[in-house]
């Protein structure tokens, strides 16, 4: 048998999940599929049998993705469901590893940075702020250490841009990183 990896992250906090037996579905799983199946059929397949094995109240509140390693493979968009379901095993293996509980959004005057399983006022819960034009990062004090690191890390990323144009839409609007820094900083 040949494993797979089910990631199931939800699209909004735990709060917010249209069923409470959904709250505690987040997480990576592992799903033997059979050898013989190519990488788009054996996605397909670990997807029916982890479906026919866990039940999720409302689909359309997770992102449900599948990895062979840290290969992310789709499944066979002509497939039809359930029809590949195997006798394999699935297994929970853990919650979901911070960078996926980790949000970052990209909004017309700087990136937030929020926890997708906890909620603040209705919404993810924001851990940092990076505007465009000072790159500044701002973290909010109760951001979990371990979250901390890979904010900085990322922000890091974007602040040795400075000076270079950063794409904000998919229509091609860009900033210029650092623009309210004086030449010489």
């Amino acid at each position: 048998m040949r494993v797979l990896y089910i990631h199931v992250i939800p699209n909004c906090s735990e709060k917010q999940l249209s069923k409470q037996c959904d709250r505690h579905i987040s997480g990576i799983y592992a799903v033997e599929v059979d050898e013989s199946l190519n990488a788009v059929k054996a996605a397909s397949s670990a997807l029916d049998t982890f479906h026919s094995k866990i039940a999720i109240g409302v689909l359309d509140d997770f992102e449900i993705l599948v990895y062979e390693g840290t290969k992310q493979i789709n499944e066979d968009p002509d497939h039809e469901g359930y029809t590949l379901s195997g006798t394999g095993n699935v297994w929970f293996l853990g919650p979901l590893e911070l960078k996926e509980r980790l949000f970052s959004g990209i909004y017309p005057c700087g990136i937030v940075y929020a926890d997708r399983l906890n909620e603040k006022c209705g919404d993810y819960k924001r851990l940092a702020f990076l505007p465009y034009d000072t790159l500044d990062l701002d973290i909010e004090g109760d951001c979990p250490v371990d979250m901390k690191r890979i904010i900085m890390s990322d922000a890091e990323r974007i602040q040795a841009q400075k000076g270079q144009k950063f794409r904000i839409s998919f229509s091609g609007q860009t900033v210029t990183l650092g623009s309210a820094l004086r030449k010489d900083n």
